[in-house]
């Protein structure tokens, strides 16, 4: 069911028959002769989802899809790319800051559920995930967030009211604050945010 797909995959089962079709066309694609695949294209897809939003070793991966080590990194080696190589290319996976008339019509929804705010066109909030410990001293200290007490890389998304990401900031240490990711996403605001504003929390600067 969908809290299944997002629980493991990180995307409902709509969602992941979409990304589906957009990495491989409708339908299965063709199957090259010899042995057969021991994962099909939904299992390496899945397997692809399950080892970006985890940090699972290949190893404990095989044993979940049950499959040999070797295959996942197959696998790995090939999905990433062409997932990569498809989503640069849909429209809809693009993050981008809205022009000023979608501005005009994030703020409206805004202010239609909340009367007294009129300005405000998304939501920011830093976000932190989990990675593998590094065998590096100097990149595990790097990594180490001391707040959640793993190792970590930190990420600020810009979000609008409709929960489309419009701006992120990614791949950062885990030793740094919210306030040092979002330089990028500050940049951004001040060149093009006009009369309207982010709502955030207590992490970030207001001036």
């Amino acid at each position: 069911d969908n809290g299944c797909f997002l629980d493991l995959l990180g995307l409902d089962r709509p969602t992941f028959e979409n990304l589906h079709d957009e990495v491989f066309g409708a339908g299965e694609p063709p199957t090259k002769r010899g042995r057969k695949a021991q994962l099909d294209w939904k299992g390496q897809l899945g397997l692809c989802l399950m080892f970006l939003g985890s940090r699972m070793k290949d190893s404990q991966l095989s044993l979940l899809f049950g499959v040999v080590p070797s295959t996942v990194s197959q696998v790995l080696a090939r999905m990433m790319p062409l997932v990569i190589e498809k989503l640069r290319r849909n429209p809809a996976a693009r993050i981008k800051f809205p022009n000023t008339a979608e501005k005009e019509e994030l703020a409206r929804m805004v202010n239609n559920r909340e009367p007294s705010v009129d300005n405000i066109i998304g939501f920011v909030d830093g976000l932190s995930i989990p990675v593998q410990c590094s065998s590096q001293p100097e990149d595990q200290s790097a990594h180490y967030n001391v707040y959640a007490h793993d190792t970590t890389i930190n990420n600020v998304f810009a979000f609008a009211p409709t929960g489309k990401i419009i701006n992120a900031c990614i791949n950062y240490p885990g030793s740094w604050h919210d306030s040092q990711v979002c330089h990028a996403l500050i940049d951004k605001v001040l060149r093009c945010i006009g009369i309207y504003a982010l709502c955030v929390n207590q992490g970030f600067l207001r001036s």
